[in-house]
C-alpha cells in the first residue's frame, strides 16, 4: 500500500509541476492581451469563495484527509495559488488534490477569458476597419473633397514651379566709353538670360571681336550677329569677371556678371560707344550735322576726335564739371571738347553726330556749359 501511495504522489507531483508550467504560460498569453487588465485583479479568497464545491457524488472520489481540506482553508493558507504551487513538497496528500482541483479550474476559466476577449478584440478591429473603409470611401468620393485636394495639389505645383524672388525687368541704353573707366555690369538669373548690344554714335551695329572668359561653369556666353552678347546663368549668386573687345579699339571693356535673382535683372543692355563703327556704311563727313562755323577752314582733327580715333600729338585734358562720358584734348593751341553737353560761348567750330558734339575753341582756364537746363561753369585741369 506504501509502493502505491508513493507511486501516485510522484505522478501527482509530476502532474502539478506540469499544471504549473501551463499556468504560467496560461496567465503570460493571457497579459498579453492588453484588455484584460480593465477587470483588476480579484483576490484568491473570492476567486475561492465563488469555486464549486464537490457534490456528494463526487466525494466518494476524494481521500479521507481531502474531505477535511476545503479550497478556503487551503488559500487561507498559503494566500494564493501560486504560493501553494511553490510549497507544492509541503502539501499534504489532500491539499495537494485541492491545489490540483484549483489550478484546473482556474485553467479553464483564464482560458475561457482569454477565448472571449479574443473574439471581442477581432470584432472591435472588424469594426474599427469597416468604419475606416466607409469613411475612406466616402472621403475619396466626396466631390467637395476631390475638389479641395485638386487645390491644394495645385497649389502645391504652384509654388514648387514659381519664382521665390520677383525681381524687376532693366531694359536701358548706356554710353560707355571703351577709353575711359567705365565697367560693364549685368545681372541676371537662371531662366532669365540678358541680351548686351553694342552700337556707335550712328546706330550702327558695333561689332564684338572677343570676349573673356570663353568658357566658364556658372554662365554661358555666346556672340549673335556680331554685336550681341547673350549672356545666360547657370546658379544663381554667382559671379564672373572679363573683358569684351571690340573691333578697332585697341582697349578691352571690363565686364562684370552677377547672378543675383534678388536685384533688378539686365534683360536688355544697349551700350553706346562714343565712337563710329568701323564696319559702318556712311562716312562720318555725310553724317555730320551742319553747324554754323566761324572758321572756313575744315578741321580733320575734330572728325578724328567725334569718331574716336587717334590724333597724333594730341594731349589728353581734364575739365572738371562735365558729365564723365566727356573727353577733352589740346592739340595744335587749341582745346577740343567731346562731350553731349551744350557749350554756351567761345567755341571756334562745332561738329556732332547724333548726341555727341566736338567742340575746337580758344585755350581758357574755365568755359560755360548748358548742364540739366542750368548754365554751369566748368574748368581746365590739365
Amino acid at each position: 500500500m506504501t509502493c502505491v501511495w508513493k507511486h501516485f504522489y510522484i505522478m501527482l507531483k509530476a502532474t502539478v509541476k506540469t499544471l504549473i508550467s501551463i499556468f504560467i504560460v496560461a496567465t503570460s498569453a493571457y497579459a498579453s492581451v492588453s484588455i484584460v487588465t480593465q477587470d483588476g485583479i480579484l483576490p484568491i479568497e473570492e476567486i475561492a469563495r465563488n469555486k464549486p464545491q464537490p457534490t456528494s457524488t463526487d466525494s466518494a472520489n476524494y481521500s479521507p484527509e481531502k474531505q477535511t481540506v476545503t479550497p478556503l482553508s487551503l488559500l487561507r493558507k498559503y494566500g494564493t495559488i501560486e504560493n501553494a504551487l511553490f510549497n507544492l513538497d509541503n502539501l499534504s496528500q489532500g491539499e495537494q488534490e485541492v491545489l490540483r482541483d484549483l489550478a484546473i479550474q482556474e485553467l479553464v476559466a483564464t482560458h475561457r477569458k482569454i477565448e472571449t476577449r479574443k473574439r471581442k478584440v477581432n470584432l472591435e478591429q472588424i469594426t474599427s476597419d469597416i468604419n475606416y473603409s466607409n469613411d475612406l470611401h466616402e472621403t475619396t468620393n466626396n466631390p467637395e473633397q476631390i475638389k479641395q485636394r485638386r487645390i491644394i495639389n495645385a497649389n502645391i505645383e504652384k509654388a514648387k514651379s514659381e519664382d521665390i524672388y520677383t525681381p524687376q525687368l532693366s531694359i536701358e541704353t548706356k554710353p560707355i566709353d571703351p577709353e575711359g573707366n567705365d565697367v560693364i555690369s549685368v545681372n541676371t538669373k537662371v531662366n532669365s538670360p540678358a541680351a548686351v548690344s553694342f552700337f556707335d554714335q550712328l546706330g550702327n551695329p558695333y561689332p564684338i571681336v572677343k570676349f573673356l572668359p570663353k568658357t566658364n561653369t556658372e554662365f554661358d556666353i555666346e556672340t549673335i550677329n556680331e554685336n550681341i552678347l547673350i549672356i545666360k546663368a547657370n546658379n544663381d549668386f554667382k559671379t564672373v569677371s572679363g573683358f569684351i573687345f571690340l573691333k578697332g579699339i585697341s582697349q578691352p571693356i571690363p565686364l562684370y556678371l552677377t547672378s543675383n535673382p534678388e536685384f533688378s535683372l539686365n534683360t536688355k543692355l544697349n551700350i553706346q560707344v562714343p565712337k563710329i563703327s568701323p564696319d559702318a556704311p556712311q562716312t562720318i563727313e555725310s553724317a555730320l550735322d551742319n553747324y554754323t562755323s566761324v572758321s572756313n577752314k575744315d578741321d580733320s582733327a575734330m572728325y578724328r576726335f567725334l569718331n574716336g580715333r587717334n590724333v597724333p600729338n594730341s594731349q589728353r585734358i581734364n575739365i572738371e564739371g562735365l558729365p564723365r562720358n566727356s573727353q577733352s584734348w589740346r592739340y595744335n593751341k587749341h582745346v577740343y571738347i567731346k562731350t553731349p553737353q551744350n557749350m554756351l560761348y567761345d567755341m571756334i567750330d562745332i561738329k556732332r553726330i547724333g548726341d555727341w558734339k566736338i567742340y575746337k575753341a580758344h585755350p581758357r582756364s574755365s568755359y560755360w556749359f548748358s548742364i540739366n537746363g542750368r548754365d554751369t561753369e566748368v574748368f581746365v585741369n590739365e
